[in-house]
């Protein structure tokens, strides 16, 4: 299905050689302008003096998804809050570390940050390490606002965990409440499921109160006939 949003954008994620190969391609795949090229993100292992091994943050990942939010700020922050809907056609991990990521690199900036989970397999949310007062669907239910069903996450990011009840109310009400509650934020991630196979995902994606769409592939892995679809 098209999305048919004509302030959609496009992403290329992680390594320029694969099966989709070149920024070019998946421009010409998707139809939409390639507003970055990013490198895989990947950890290294390094050892302090005493011994311990802890994880570092790839740095080339962290600069280019800085560049890509200090892009989608100029592009969208005109009026607030800038809202970034994020979804693929077949690369769910790297959306949902993309959503992750450019929530957190905005926080470190002194934004107020919303980083809500709506894919179903529900990737941000199963590291949070603490529960919301209530669960989403029952906030829709009461019409009584999302701040009882946030939690605190790394860096002062504030969480919508996912809840599928919460979907199956419907997508207009779920965005409306999303919408309602973005009014205390700066900038508000929605990670939302995979184009073309989740139709919560494709609803919200057609959803024109959403200003901005990032489209992610992988060029390792993302294959073309899905992407085509999408």
């Amino acid at each position: 299905a098209g999305l048919g949003l004509g302030t959609a954008l496009a992403l290329l994620a992680v390594p320029a050689a694969g099966r989709i190969g070149s920024r070019r391609r998946f421009q010409q795949l998707a139809g939409l302008p390639v507003v970055a090229a990013l490198p895989a993100k990947v950890p290294t292992r390094t050892r302090s003096k005493a011994g311990s091994e802890s994880l570092r943050a790839d740095t080339a990942y962290d600069v280019a998804v800085a560049r890509l939010g200090s892009r989608l700020q100029r592009d969208f922050g005109a009026t607030r809050p800038t809202v970034v809907l994020v979804t693929s056609a077949d690369d769910r991990s790297g959306k949902s570390e993309l959503a992750r990521s450019l929530a957190a690199s905005a926080a470190l900036d002194g934004q107020r940050v919303l980083l809500v989970d709506a894919d179903p397999e529900a990737m941000i949310s199963r590291d949070l390490r603490s529960q919301a007062k209530r669960g989403a669907a029952e906030v829709l239910r009461t019409h009584s606002g999302l701040s009882d069903a946030l939690v605190e996450g790394p860096t002062g990011v504030k969480i919508l965990p996912y809840d599928d009840a919460a979907l199956r109310l419907g997508t207009a009400a779920y965005t409306g409440a999303i919408l309602t509650a973005a009014s205390a934020f700066d900038t508000v991630f929605v990670d939302i499921g995979l184009i073309g196979t989740d139709i919560a995902a494709e609803r919200l994606a057609q959803d024109q109160r959403f200003p901005a769409l990032l489209l992610t592939a992988s060029a390792a892995r993302s294959g073309t006939a899905r992407l085509r679809r999408a």
